[in-house]
Order: structure tokens, then sequence, then C-alpha cells
């Protein structure tokens, strides 16, 4: 585990008086709330903690549940990068929930070929959730796999 991370699964432990629990792995702390609990004040109270703490070198973002803090260099568009290489001029259909800053899936869905299956990108030419209204998370990408049709080397999308 890095000295920064370290310090910061420390300074995070502080967090424990409050309704919070941490999951502490070796590339990433997790920061759940027990009860129902506002996902962007429980970034504020992450984001200020370290910052009490003066710690740097360390990327804080939010899911659908939960806060995660990561080391600067650790990216989810590191798996699109090794994809590429495994299948050199091959284009890859990335799914996520959190496409907009601070959301885990910032950089996953930074490219052209990407959808959401909660939050959509501000931009018009950036991420879209295609599921009906309503249907999102787990079901949204149900409704995108039944909307696949496999081919020898590619896949289509067939919207209804």
């Amino acid at each position: 585990m890095p000295p920064e991370h370290r310090a910061a699964a420390n300074a995070l432990g502080k967090l424990k008086a409050r309704p919070f629990e941490l999951a502490i792995r070796p590339q990433q702390i997790t920061v759940e709330c027990k009860t129902t609990f506002d996902i962007h004040h429980l970034w504020c109270c992450v984001l200020e903690c370290l910052r009490e703490s003066g710690l740097a070198g360390l990327k804080t973002v939010v899911s659908t549940r939960s806060v995660d803090v990561i080391p600067m260099k650790t990216s989810k568009s590191a798996l699109r990068e090794k994809m590429s290489q495994l299948c050199p001029g091959g284009t890859f259909l990335c799914i996520g929930d959190k496409p907009r800053w601070p959301g885990n899936d910032a950089e996953l869905l930074s490219h052209e070929f990407s959808l959401s299956v909660d939050e959509v990108d501000s931009e018009p030419d950036g991420v879209w959730n295609l599921a009906p209204a309503g249907v999102l998370g787990a079901a949204a990408l149900r409704y995108y796999i039944h909307l696949l049709a496999f081919r020898s080397r590619h896949f289509q999308m067939k919207l209804r």
C-alpha cells in the first residue's frame, strides 16, 4: 500500500465516529454511509478530511453509493488501453453510470463509444443514456445487452 494511501486511510478513520463505513483495499479506499445520505455531501466530507490532513497525490471520485479515494495515477481508462493493446485497431463500447466529474466513470466514458446507465454528460456530444425513461443501473445494462447483435468480428446495437 502506497504511503499516501495509508495516510489517507488513517485520516479517514476519523469519519468512523459518523455513520460511515470504510473498506480499505490495496489501491482503493471506499467510504460508504450506513444511513441514507447525500453522496455529494459525503464526497465533500471526504475531501475536507483529506485536505485537513494535508494529503496529496490522491483522487477522490463518487459512484452511485460510495466515495472512492484512489492514487492519482489510477484510472479506469487503463482497461480501455489494455484492450487496445490486446486487439489493435479494435473499437470498444464502455458502459458506466457516472460520466461527469467527479464520477468514478468519467475517464472510462471519455471516448466516443460510451453509454451511461444513469447520468448523462452535460455536453450534447458526450455520454448518453439510451435506456427507456426510469430504467437505470443494472436494468439499463440488461436493456443494452439485449439490443446487441453479435457478428463474427463485430457487434451492432439495434435501437428500437
